[in-house]
């Protein structure tokens, strides 16, 4: 999964999980491209978010 950084405020990807491993970027200012790289075998809805920004900047990826 790619994540584009377009502005030049600090940003990550943290996908929130139910498990000990909760798969994250570094905080990074922009612009830049961070690629974030997991395995998840069980399907569902995970939450998504910029650790940063959590109330403004998150989403829901679905694994099926």
């Amino acid at each position: 999964m790619d994540y584009d950084i377009r502005d030049e405020v600090p940003h990550n990807l943290h996908i929130v999980t139910d498990n000990d491993e909760e798969p994250k970027t570094e905080v990074q200012n922009g612009p830049a491209i961070q690629t974030l790289s997991f395995t998840n075998d069980k399907p569902g809805s995970y939450t998504y978010v910029c650790d940063v920004h959590p109330q403004q900047m998150k989403g829901t990826l679905t694994v099926s």
